[in-house]
């Protein structure tokens, strides 16, 4: 019985194709985060990353195609953080990477090596594929949504400047 509720909480808190944690645990993790911050004042960074021209990838070689190139990216991720560090699939292409205890230089350099490990992998379709990041450190008084809302504003500004770069 216990086994079964483990199960079937993971189930709710993770994402079913990815592996990754879902919207709902992330947020969670976040908000909490958020509130050690006040105490500690220890930087983190919040980083949102979308699959460039991912549409083409699903128009040209298939859906299936398409959650297998999610599922790679799911696993450079996951293979590129630390143990304190945690990702989420935020919804279709769209990830998020929260990183503890982590400023602005020490984010930069570990997603410039993540956008670096995706764009060298060779995927199912054998077309490359690349990501836009959009970095943003914790400030004084900020929210969760200010914080994604930051996050998100620099990935749409990676992607209006060339894509498969990183904005912070």
């Amino acid at each position: 019985m216990i086994r079964l509720a483990k199960k079937l909480e993971q189930q709710a808190r993770t994402d079913h194709l990815s592996g990754l944690l879902n919207r709902l645990s992330i947020s969670e993790i976040i908000d909490y985060e958020l509130l050690r911050f006040k105490r500690s004042q220890k930087p983190f960074a919040l980083i949102m990353g979308d699959v460039d021209y991912f549409k083409k990838i699903n128009d040209s070689a298939g859906h299936l195609a398409g959650d297998q190139v999610i599922k790679d990216i799911a696993a450079l991720i996951k293979n590129s953080l630390r143990e304190q560090d945690c990702a989420a699939r935020w919804g279709g292409e769209e990830f998020l990477i929260f990183l503890p205890e982590t400023d602005k230089e020490n984010a930069i350099a570990t997603i410039e090596r993540l956008r670096k490990d995706i764009e060298n992998t060779i995927y199912i379709n054998n077309s490359p594929v690349t990501m836009s990041f959009g970095i943003a450190i914790v400030k004084n008084k900020e929210t969760f949504d200010d914080l994604l809302s930051r996050s998100d504003k620099n990935m749409y500004h990676a992607k209006e400047h060339g894509r498969n770069s990183i904005v912070a």
